[in-house]
């Protein structure tokens, strides 16, 4: 069964804590810190909220993450 790819707004609706992340990220004031950040403190918490790991099961998927991790990353020029 095909599961309906998820929107980055409807995924943040779902799990809160990811906007924050993406807001964090997107005010991350020393761009150069950007690689950095994302390894110790950004995607060790987004993998526990999206991805198979994810609290919400509408979150639970392959397509979720990509889609989370692709934005926050855009913003953080990655």
């Amino acid at each position: 069964m095909a599961t309906k790819s998820l929107s980055f707004d409807q995924i943040c609706e779902l799990e809160p804590e990811i906007k924050e992340l993406y807001v964090r990220a997107k005010n991350l004031k020393e761009k150069k810190k950007a690689y950095e950040f994302w390894h110790r403190q950004m995607k060790p918490v987004l993998t526990t909220l999206v991805g198979e790991h994810a609290r919400h099961p509408a979150l639970r998927s392959f397509e979720a993450y990509e889609t989370a991790i692709d934005k926050i990353r855009q913003v953080l020029g990655l």
